[in-house]
């Protein structure tokens, strides 16, 4: 890459969205390397795939944050988030969001343990801002023949309390669904969730 070509790299860069998350020292993963896109669901895991794509939301909702620290989990197609004698959800895990405050989940869809499929979200927010934050997922067209879908509740319009987004199975049987995740709506937590203390 020429000279002038890193030096316009490196400005851009510098006008993205300022990182959200604990002081340094206290990130959770620093050593792993904790990427945008996370694979939750281990090779194997019943159930039918599902993919979640979307960006962390600053709080005026107008901006993307980069390096936001999310930790993720949900129950299985079973509808169970641990296994007996465990402790814990089982499909777990923590990303970290990219340049553009993106991140990607690729799953299972969580089964109906509790209500309607949803998934539980932790966000490590400035300096010891931790907040919490539980998405439901729904699907606008009938379900047809399709069971699996079928748990997803029909919902022509997203309901204006909480936070909502539909699922649509594209031509590979994928499970896929858009949503960005706003900081200011998620409730704010008193202490630092386990997720993000060191050592994790």
């Amino acid at each position: 890459m020429s000279h002038p070509c890193r030096l316009i790299l490196a400005m851009t860069l510098m006008l993205l969205p300022s990182a959200v998350g604990p002081e340094a020292g206290e990130r959770a993963g620093d050593a792993k390397q904790v990427a945008w896109d996370l694979e939750l669901a281990p090779a194997g895991e019943p159930g039918t795939p599902f993919v979640l794509e979307g960006r962390v939301m600053d709080s005026k909702g107008s901006r993307p944050v980069r390096d936001a620290l999310v930790h993720v989990y949900h129950a299985d197609d079973a509808g169970q988030y641990s296994r007996s004698g465990a402790s814990g959800p089982r499909l777990s895990g923590t990303l970290r969001t990219n340049v553009l405050g993106g991140f990607r989940i690729r799953t299972v869809l969580p089964g109906s343990g509790e209500g309607s499929p949803h998934m539980h979200f932790e966000i490590a927010g400035p300096g010891a801002d931790y907040r919490a934050l539980t998405f439901s997922l729904c699907r606008a067209e009938g379900a047809g023949s399709d069971t699996t879908f079928a748990r997803l509740p029909q919902m022509p319009s997203l309901p204006s309390e909480g936070a909502w987004a539909n699922v649509r199975r594209d031509a590979q049987g994928v499970f896929r669904c858009r949503w960005d995740l706003p900081f200011d709506k998620a409730v704010r937590l008193r202490g630092r969730p386990a997720a993000f203390r060191p050592g994790r």
